[in-house]
Formats: structure tokens, C-alpha cells, sequence
């Protein structure tokens, strides 16, 4: 009877101590989730460092969209999939851009063993899961079976375009992959003060001689200063500089036609 006794009050101990870690890991998370407006738009490094008492140890890096997901896990690589507990983090990092390619996707790895690369990558967005659930999120792009650009928006483009309006610019940058812009042209007002709407010409990168045009009016004016210093280092062509600027803009209306 002692036996049975001593096995029962161990097996409650146990269930009593795991059930209080996980309302502490709770309690802690919420703390960050509470706040995770101070860590959008900063490297990974500044959560991590803020992170004193609980810390990542596993993670699961797949694409989302046009960008990357990591789900992180705070037990170690052989619990990952088990645990209760997550943030899932949408990084900054372009798939359309080889120099913010994040590798080793899809498959579980030790954040010690990648954090020296994770720590400087920017944070878009978090997302805290207290079920735990695994998700995968990577599907083949979409091909685009005409060379010619402007066959393909033709195609696509009108019964898309509604998802695409009062959305961020990147919403479209990503619906139109494979498809990649290559020079701008910005349409000011009258008095050159503001752009209103700006010209983006497409390519197929498998053709590239063959062009669309797409353009794009803004929600909200922009202003000329916002632009002028990297418009004198790069002129009319469509670089990183510009990606960063423009994606987060606002799309009021599109139009395209060929090149």
C-alpha cells in the first residue's frame, strides 16, 4: 500500500511540475507578445538577447510567400515537434533576391548551430502559438507558360487584382513571381513635389527580351525627398534600394499594357 502510495504521489509531483513549467513558459511569452511591436523591423539578435531567462533551441525554416517563416522551438531538436510552445517568425529576407537566401529549409535544426547567421536577419513579423502545431507553408511557384510578360498579366492579372488594391506593393512583387521589375519610371504632379503613381517594367527571367508594363497608383502621394538619394545612385533601375522603399507602399489601383 506504501508502494502504491509513493507511486501515486511521484506521479502527481511530476504532472504538478510540468503542468506549473508550462504556465511559467506561458507566462513569460506573453510578456514578449505583450511587446513585440519593439522587435518589428529589428535583427533577430535584439529578441533573442531580450530572451534572458527561456531561449530558443530548435528551429524549422520553410518559405512563406514571397519571404521566409522559422517556427522556434524552446525545447531541444528531439522534443521540437512535441512542444507546446512556439514563436513563428516572418523574416525580411526576400526568396526572390540569391543574396537574402536563407539555407538549410525545410528540416529541423539547433539554433546554436545557425544563430550566428539568424541573429543578423531582420524580423517582419511574430507570431506566438501556444499549441504548438506544426505547419508547413513552402508550395512550388507558379510557371509562367508564355514568354511574353504581358500574356501572362493578361491572363492572370484581372481576376487576382482585387486581392492586390489597399495592399502593400509587395503583395504584387510576390504574385507576380517568377516575373522580376527591372527599371522604374516615377509620375509626379504638377508641381514635381510628390509621385503618384510610378511605371514598373516587368521581365520573364527565362526571356528576358520580352517586357510589360505595370503601373501602379499610389494611396498616398509620395514624397519626392523619400526617393531622391538613392534615385541619384542608381537612377532608373530597380535594385534593393528601391525594393525596400516601395514594397511597403500602399497600392490604390493597376493597370498594365505591353512594352
Amino acid at each position: 500500500m506504501k508502494t502504491l502510495y509513493k507511486i501515486f504521489f511521484c506521479t502527481f509531483l511530476l504532472i504538478t511540475l510540468k503542468i506549473s513549467a508550462q504556465l511559467d513558459t506561458l507566462e513569460y511569452l506573453k510578456q514578449f507578445e505583450m511587446n513585440k511591436a519593439q522587435y518589428i523591423n529589428q535583427p533577430f539578435s535584439k529578441l533573442v538577447d531580450d530572451m534572458t531567462e527561456l531561449q530558443p533551441q530548435s528551429l524549422y525554416t520553410q518559405i512563406r510567400g514571397c519571404n521566409y517563416d522559422t517556427q522556434f522551438y524552446f525545447v531541444d531538436i528531439k522534443a521540437a515537434f512535441k512542444s507546446s510552445f512556439k514563436i513563428n517568425i516572418v523574416w525580411q529576407n526576400s526568396t526572390s533576391y540569391k543574396e537574402e537566401k536563407i539555407p538549410n529549409l525545410n528540416e529541423l535544426c539547433t539554433l546554436r548551430d545557425v544563430e550566428d547567421m539568424y541573429r543578423k536577419f531582420r524580423i517582419r513579423n511574430i507570431e506566438f502559438n501556444y499549441t504548438g502545431d506544426f505547419y508547413v507553408t513552402h508550395r512550388s511557384a507558379k510557371l509562367i507558360e508564355d514568354d511574353d510578360p504581358f500574356i501572362h498579366l493578361n491572363t492572370y492579372l484581372e481576376d487576382y487584382k482585387k486581392y492586390l488594391i489597399n495592399k502593400p506593393f509587395s503583395d504584387f512583387v510576390c504574385w507576380g513571381r517568377p516575373m522580376k521589375i527591372t527599371r522604374i519610371k516615377n509620375i509626379y504632379n504638377e508641381s514635381k513635389t510628390t509621385v503618384l503613381q510610378t511605371e514598373f517594367i516587368l521581365v520573364n527571367p527565362h526571356n528576358k527580351r520580352n517586357k510589360a508594363k505595370v503601373i501602379v497608383d499610389w494611396k498616398s502621394p509620395v514624397p519626392k525627398n523619400d526617393i531622391r538619394d538613392y534615385k541619384k545612385k542608381k537612377g532608373n533601375r530597380f535594385d534593393n534600394n528601391e525594393r525596400s522603399f516601395y514594397v511597403d507602399e500602399i497600392v490604390k489601383d493597376l493597370t498594365y499594357s505591353a512594352r
